[in-house]
């Protein structure tokens, strides 16, 4: 990564991506609840819901409305 900071608006991706038993992300306590593990944005003990950071970076993953 290049230090490059920036504010991602996730709801487009997870209204995409967070489906049946993963819709529980889209709740706020529980979109809140992510961690960083091996550099991915992860949701669940058991990386349940994961975001790749440099696809978000690259547009490959669409966080903008």
């Amino acid at each position: 990564m290049d230090g490059t900071s920036r504010q991602v608006n996730f709801e487009p991706a997870l209204s995409k991506y967070a489906q049946g038993f993963y819709a529980k992300y889209l709740q706020k306590p529980r979109f809140k609840s992510f961690a960083i593990e091996n550099d991915n944005i992860v949701w669940g003990a058991e990386w349940d819901f994961i975001f790749d950071p440099e696809k978000i970076y690259s547009g490959e993953i669409e966080t903008n409305p």
